[in-house]
């Protein structure tokens, strides 16, 4: 049991680092890349905020990196009751594992919802934001 706790969270680790790597990326400068020789980026790039004329702002860095790692967490949360369920059909009758399985899937439903919720809420912030980033008149808030 010590094993597969040590191996979910070397592999959360790893997820970890490897999203934070994907948000922290440098933007490649040079010219010969396939997305400078693509025809319509500056519309696409206008559409996703990344337009090389329009600086990031650290607002919605953030925005971004929250939702990423609430992203990152309900995928646990889907792991853990992933685990608990086979746990739950390998006890073989245990009733204190069947007990210790529906534990686990009654907390992850209920990180799952608070995860949800979270995500949600970071959702309309990160809108209002980019609304008042744009100057529009009309917000959603």
């Amino acid at each position: 049991m010590e094993i597969v706790k040590r191996y979910f969270l070397s592999f959360g680790f790893l997820m970890l680092l490897f999203s934070v790597f994907i948000s922290f990326s440098p933007q490649v400068a040079s010219a010969q890349t396939m997305w400078d020789m693509q025809k319509g980026k500056s519309q696409i790039a206008d559409v996703f905020g990344q337009n090389a004329e329009q600086p990031r702002d650290i607002r919605v860095f953030v925005i971004r990196l929250i939702k990423i790692a609430l992203t990152f967490i309900g995928v646990i949360m889907i792991a853990i009751m992933i685990f608990a369920g086979a746990k739950w059909m390998t006890a073989g009758g245990n009733q204190d594992q069947i007990e210790g399985a529906k534990n686990h899937i009654k907390n992850a439903a209920i990180g799952m919802a608070i995860i949800l919720a979270s995500y949600m809420i970071v959702d309309f912030v990160g809108r209002c934001v980019m609304q008042a980033l744009e100057g529009s008149g009309i917000w959603g808030c």
